[in-house]
């Protein structure tokens, strides 16, 4: 039964590459500390920018620093640790290398004229993989388990490109308009039970008890004096408290029952008013936590809240299922929900799930399960109970814990690793679900 469990003292996802296992692990988010660009030749400066460009002639470092990691871990504690960047915007083809930094450099200091040396390629991200307003993740394992085992290392990432019609603007820490600055997401195994305690020391001696002071004499009782004149009346009391509520007025009449959601939705995230939407396409609007369905094919340019015959609002709880895609490359990811809680609030339920990957052709692949997750504000576990799967062809699906911005809410993702009998791409990976929302707590699509 794959689980596991993360801490939100700097938590976040992920495990997507590999199977959850029986071994505790717990997810750690670690936020950038600097982001800056240089640009090749100049002398100017983008620290405080909201934004990090990349291109042939803009070099985009960002830094990390891993002092909040659990005292005492070593490398072989890191489980797996992957780069979350969230691009605005990318125009042009080609690719952008993820390189580790070799020299020291400062956010506030760093220009075109004093850029630090770079190591080789740990990977690449294709200019298709960075749509706008997407988060992606990059494995960057061996890199953070160097860093663990020689902090001088820890200068960083960069990336960089030689295309040069390939241009991209991640978001940096100093971007208000999301929050979305870059982060690593480390899985954290255990570093082994606690040994028992040893044996309690000899008691020392008692010290020698110190002298006691004298008593001093009792002062002769004075008489009474003579009572004194009333005084002014003080000034009021505080109000009493609030006296019980009345009883409850009659129920009012059942008002006209609300428009059915469709019995599946396809979730695309963030309102584009670029995009062709289908009927069915559901969209986040510019307000928080709307939620929009297209109710017309050939759906452009009309704003969800102002085109009531384009478009109608929805809540989760009304959704049936939610349709979504997972990346192509394996292994695949999404997320799927968080959840907001305070104080000692907690929140459980189940999402039962359909994962569907193709190669395009006659190549197909399926996997059906239920995922349990359990959440307080500061803390998230999950599972994918394999008993409990179907499958047909090779999927192994199963999910991840983590927290997500705004807010850094506690909540739930799923990966697959997907394989064809005979060796195809992936062209189609996708995960259709259901939410049981046990305990009525207030969800949250990711997108």
């Amino acid at each position: 039964m794959p689980s596991s469990t993360l801490s939100k003292f700097r938590a976040l996802t992920l495990a997507a590459g590999f199977l959850a296992s029986a071994t505790a692990a717990r997810a750690t988010l670690v936020d950038v500390s600097q982001d800056a660009y240089a640009t090749t030749g100049t002398g100017a400066n983008s620290g405080k920018i909201g934004n990090v460009a990349v291109s042939k002639k803009e070099t985009g470092f960002f830094d990390f620093d891993l002092s909040s990691l659990p005292p005492g871990i070593t490398a072989d504690n890191i489980q797996q640790a992957n780069l979350r960047l969230f691009f605005r915007t990318t125009t042009g083809t080609g690719t952008i290398a993820v390189v580790p930094v070799t020299g020291q450099w400062n956010e506030d200091t760093l220009t075109g004229k004093n850029v630090p040396g770079t190591g080789a390629t740990l990977a690449t991200i294709d200019a298709t993989d960075m749509r706008d307003y997407t988060s992606l993740v990059v494995d960057v394992t061996s890199l953070v388990k160097d860093w663990v085992a020689n902090p001088a290392n820890n200068n960083g990432i960069a990336l960089k490109t030689s295309d040069a019609n390939l241009r991209t603007l991640v978001d940096s820490k100093e971007n208000a308009l999301t929050g979305k600055g870059a982060s690593l997401d480390i899985t954290i195994t255990s570093a082994g039970p606690q040994g028992p305690a040893g044996p309690a020391g000899p008691q020392g001696p008692a010290g020698p008890q110190g002298p006691q002071g004298q008593v001093g004499p009792q002062g002769p009782q004075g008489e009474t004096g003579p009572q004194g004149a009333t005084g002014p009346q003080g000034v009021a009391g505080p109000n009493g408290p609030q006296g019980p509520q009345g009883p409850a007025g009659p129920q009012g009449p059942q008002g006209p029952a609300g428009a059915d959601a469709p019995e599946l939705v396809n979730f695309l995230g963030g309102f584009n008013g670029a995009t062709t939407y289908a009927k069915n396409d559901l969209v986040i609007s510019a307000t928080a936590d709307t939620y929009f369905y297209s109710l017309v094919d050939g759906n452009t340019g009309n704003t969800p809240e102002s085109s009531p015959a384009s478009w109608t609002g929805v809540g989760i709880s009304q959704l049936k299922s939610i349709r979504r895609q997972l990346t192509t490359n394996a292994p695949g990811f999404c997320s799927l929900i968080s959840i907001k809680l305070t104080g000692t609030e907690t929140a459980g339920g189940r999402i039962f799930y359909t994962v569907r990957a193709t190669d395009g052709g006659s190549q197909i692949a399926t996997e059906q399960g239920v995922m349990q997750y359990l959440a307080t504000a500061n803390s998230v576990t999950c599972t994918v109970d394999t008993s409990d799967k179907l499958h047909l062809g090779t999927v192994n699906s199963g999910s991840t814990p983590g927290f997500f911005n705004p807010g850094s809410q506690p909540g739930v993702s799923i990966f697959d690793n997907v394989s064809f009998s005979s060796p195809a791409p992936i062209v189609v990976n996708e995960v259709t679900f259901r939410i049981l929302n046990v305990s009525g707590a207030k969800l949250r699509l990711e997108p």
